[in-house]
């Protein structure tokens, strides 16, 4: 995986990612660790397995499928945001919307 630009989306998304790991003594790098070792010793591949998880999640409201081309459609104006304001400046129903857990705008209206 290659490192992000500054201030696009992904940029924003590693530094929130390392600043809460830092903020929780780790403990994300910690659980991701745990299950590589626990995957690797059932003999599957971590990183298959996440992108399996990845294209399969579900939306929190309606429990359909989330189509993330959809999503990145439908709210490609708070994408942008992100990409200017950072992940912080989301509200917490769009920041559900953000991380990939609902799958429309109607569902992301009854947050």
């Amino acid at each position: 995986m290659s490192m992000p630009k500054p201030g696009n989306r992904g940029w924003e998304e590693m530094v929130d990612f390392m600043r809460a790991d830092l903020e929780s003594d780790m403990g994300y790098t910690k659980i991701k660790m745990a299950a590589r070792k626990l995957l690797k010793e059932q003999g599957r591949d971590f990183e298959e397995e996440f992108e399996k998880w990845k294209d399969n999640r579900t939306c929190v409201v309606c429990k359909g499928k989330v189509d993330r081309d959809s999503v990145k459609r439908e709210f490609g104006l708070m994408f942008m945001q992100v990409d200017f304001h950072g992940v912080k400046s989301l509200t917490k129903s769009q920041r559900v919307v953000y991380e990939g857990m609902c799958c429309s705008r109607d569902c992301s209206q009854k947050l």
